[in-house]
């Protein structure tokens, strides 16, 4: 699990930073940027609504899953589609690096 952790958090962190690029452009502010993250995150600490914990990681401050959520929440449906498509993907591939990892860690070794 801690190979998702990393590639969970380096989704996110590419995620916000992306966010956070358009909302202060070379003009100045978006105004509607900041709005749809405020609404968004309102949303998700209203409906208690923590993609961290539903795939399993748990933040030591409780809000900060939550608050993480909302921004998300606000970039939209197709843009939450595709960043789990791109997470429950990378998910498989950790799970698979551990079964092969703890395969070869309790496989017998051949006697010759």
């Amino acid at each position: 699990m801690q190979w998702f952790s990393v590639i969970f958090g380096a989704i996110i962190a590419e995620a916000l930073i992306e966010y956070a690029n358009m909302a202060v452009r070379d003009k100045g502010v978006d105004w509607r940027v900041i709005a749809s993250a405020v609404i968004g995150v309102g949303v998700a600490l209203a409906f208690g609504i923590d993609l961290f914990g539903v795939v399993g990681i748990a933040a030591r401050v409780p809000a900060v899953g939550t608050v993480l959520t909302g921004v998300i929440i606000s970039r939209g449906s197709n843009y939450i589609h595709d960043i789990l498509k791109r997470i429950m993907g990378e998910k498989a591939k950790a799970l698979t690096l551990n079964d092969d990892e703890t395969a070869r860690h309790e496989a017998p070794e051949a006697s010759g």
